[in-house]
């Protein structure tokens, strides 16, 4: 789940630009068990305010310290997210391939 809030950007094309302020992503296997999670929240009501990933039981890491390690990550975007799901977990995309591409590019323009 990512949350926005709207930010008022100076220039001629647009006027409102959607910003990221945290998140909390996650991708679990059939059985509903964590693969990975990826969060953010870099308000004073978290202890670690950096951007971080979890691997969870559904990885199959077989580290039990790993389970809850803090892994450093940079920001992602939810369209990170989706795509490690589709090109590298084997998840079926409802679009196709070369779409998602595209819209992974629009985002980082």
């Amino acid at each position: 789940m990512h949350y926005y809030r709207l930010v008022r950007v100076d220039g001629p094309q647009r006027s409102w630009e959607a910003e990221t302020t945290t998140y909390f992503d996650s991708l679990d296997d059939a059985d509903q068990r964590e693969i990975v999670a990826f969060h953010w929240r870099p308000d004073r009501r978290s202890p670690l305010t950096e951007p971080h990933l979890h691997l969870g039981p559904g990885a199959r890491v077989g580290y039990e310290r790993l389970h809850r390690a803090h892994i450093p990550t940079g920001q992602i975007t939810i369209q990170d997210v989706l795509l490690l799901a589709i090109n590298d977990l084997g998840v079926d995309p409802l679009i196709d391939r070369e779409t998602a591409l595209q819209t992974r590019t629009e985002t980082r323009a």
